[in-house]
């Protein structure tokens, strides 16, 4: 894969401080994204990301859960990279990643613009480009779940039409959402599910960069 950089990019000691936290009794690594600490799983996922080694002073700390200023989230991909795709129609740097209701699927997930990359910490140099086709997902957040949470509503609605209107096996992340559709299953809930479908896809069609 082709190293990329955009140009004018900032230079590594100019960027925002990273968004990194140790937790200190035992010495695991998070970033602040998605509205939550999601746990970098091991050195080379970080190297992926993040330039190192990371001097301490760059580190947010904290002991033991109980005292995380953020809740804590889904840990990040084994292996999670930074890319660029070639396209006419999308510029810009997605990070691989994993939802917790496909966790063998890998989706690309846009960095909304050079702020939240430089907010976040990544370094720009480990951005490589990607040659495969991509499969979506929702653009990263920092502060916020809410792109996960408009990622979940639309794969909910699509698992539950798959399950009640094409007698699918449901995926059991999903069964909440069955509260909604009393009674035997089938094809008279059709136009609702569909509706519900339309809603949630123009959530996340109106999400940043999407």
């Amino acid at each position: 894969m082709k190293r990329f950089a955009p140009p004018g990019f900032l230079p590594r000691e100019q960027q925002a401080p990273a968004r990194i936290f140790l937790q200190t009794d035992n010495a695991r690594m998070f970033v602040h994204l998605d509205g939550v600490l999601r746990c970098i799983p091991d050195p080379k996922t970080f190297l992926n990301l993040f330039s190192g080694p990371l001097h301490k002073a760059c580190f947010q700390r904290f002991t033991g859960l109980g005292e995380a200023p953020y809740p804590i989230g889904l840990p990040l991909m084994r292996d999670a990279r930074l890319v660029t795709i070639s396209s006419d129609k999308l510029h810009g740097v997605l990070m691989t990643d994993r939802m917790p209701w496909a966790p063998k699927q890998t989706v690309l997930r846009h960095v909304i613009n050079a702020d939240q990359m430089n907010e976040i910490g990544f370094d720009w140099l480990k951005v490589q480009e990607l040659p495969t086709q991509p499969t979506w997902g929702v653009p990263l957040a920092v502060h916020t779940q809410a792109n996960l949470n408009a990622a979940q509503t639309l794969a909910g609605y699509q698992a539950i039409y798959d399950h009640l209107v094409l007698g699918e096996e449901l995926n059991p992340y999903f069964e909440y959402l069955l509260a909604r559709y009393p009674g035997v299953p089938g094809s008279k809930y059709k136009d609702h599910i569909k509706g519900d479908l339309i809603a949630a896809q123009a959530l996340v069609n109106s999400l940043p960069n999407y």
